[in-house]
């Protein structure tokens, strides 16, 4: 079932030149999600009945024209492959004339919220999204980010609560948004990324002090998230 949403594009939506940001992309490829969600029963109004919510592990985006401050656009969104732990979600967003101008593939696992455990996905519920077969990038699969093999500390950070969502992880577009602080500052002045990756590996919780590396390569900069004594990779971003 393709499912649509409506979105004005606003000022938390944009970066520079009134341009719709990466982060505000997200902000309304999540919206849709949820609210596709919420029409089969297992949004976030549903998760003190149902106990269950959504955990995105990768993000794959690409934009062909970036909609602009108070531009209408309608984002349509649609359920696809999936097995036993995961399943994937592609998305097109259009403006008003239906002129595409971002495709974007993800890959989500099922919680149980009250032993924060993955569960399985049922067949019988994962019908309830009648999942469609089409494939915006034209393969099934998210290749994941690799880490780069030299990288370069940039700074370390603290875990707020104003980072921390429903699931109390670090919210997705947080990742997004302190990968930038970690680009140089030549780069994040007059670089417009429109391609973007984010492997989410494991979840960073409030307090949580880790350290962001950054490496740039044949023009894809990457960013990498880790424990501050490397145990653990918690999220690698490329933009490119």
């Amino acid at each position: 079932m393709f499912y649509t949403s409506h979105f004005q594009i606003g000022f938390s939506h944009i970066g520079f030149c009134n341009l719709i940001s990466n982060s505000g992309i997200l902000s309304i490829l999540e919206e849709t999600a949820g609210s596709h969600s919420s029409s089969v029963g297992y949004g976030l109004n549903d998760i003190p009945i149902t106990h269950v919510s959504w955990a995105i592990l990768n993000w794959k985006v690409k934009v062909f024209k970036r909609p602009k401050y108070l531009d209408k656009v309608i984002v349509k969104t649609w359920a696809r492959e999936k097995n036993k732990l995961f399943c994937y979600r592609d998305f097109e967003v259009y403006d008003e004339n239906n002129n595409l101008l971002i495709i974007a593939t993800s890959k989500w696992i099922f919680l149980d919220t009250e032993k924060n455990s993955i569960m399985k996905i049922d067949d019988s519920f994962y019908e309830k999204y009648k999942p469609e077969k089409k494939l915006v990038f034209g393969m099934v699969d998210i290749p994941k980010p690799i880490e780069p093999e030299l990288s370069k500390k940039t700074f370390e950070y603290i875990v707020k609560r104003s980072d921390i969502d429903i699931n109390g992880h670090m919210h997705n577009t947080n990742y997004l948004n302190l990968a930038y602080e970690a680009l140089p500052e030549e780069i994040y002045r007059n670089k417009i990324f429109d391609n973007f990756e984010i492997l989410y590996k494991k979840e960073i919780k409030l307090n949580d002090t880790v350290k962001f590396l950054y490496s740039e390569e044949e023009n894809i900069h990457t960013v990498t998230i880790k424990s501050l004594d490397d145990k653990i990779l918690h999220t690698i971003v490329k933009l490119f």
